[in-house]
């Protein structure tokens, strides 16, 4: 994610004996905890429609998504960063989607049940 935010495509490796310069420093964009697991199943929030779309957690900080969804750069702690990709369970156009931020809006722990059975009838 550095190099990305440098602007280059490489790992430069720096000596560890000395305080590395500030252009090296990663900043800490936030919170490294995550509430669910590879493989964990899940619906994603797909944002511009606001489906909520069937999927399982495929990786944890995706930082290729960064580019290929169109995100921006992230430069400073209160940025994006995709915090999960996840496999959608029926593929479309795309067979995956990132979940941007670790939050219920974005992401959250698939039902198992359902309020109604086959066959009820419901109003809405």
């Amino acid at each position: 994610l550095q190099s990305l935010i440098d602007g280059g495509h490489y790992t430069e490796r720096i000596p560890t004996k000395t305080k590395p310069p500030d252009k090296y420093v990663f900043p800490d964009f936030c919170d490294m905890t995550l509430r669910f697991d590879i493989g964990d199943k899940v619906v994603c929030n797909s944002g511009a429609d606001d489906r909520w779309i069937p999927a399982s957690v495929s990786t944890f900080w995706p930082i290729d998504e960064i580019e290929k969804q169109r995100f921006p750069l992230p430069a400073a702690a209160g940025d994006q960063v995709p915090h999960y990709r996840c496999d959608k369970l029926f593929i479309d156009d795309y067979p995956c989607i990132a979940a941007p931020n670790d939050d219920n809006f974005h992401i959250r722990r698939r039902p198992t049940s359902f309020r109604f059975k086959v066959g009820d009838s419901v109003t809405f």
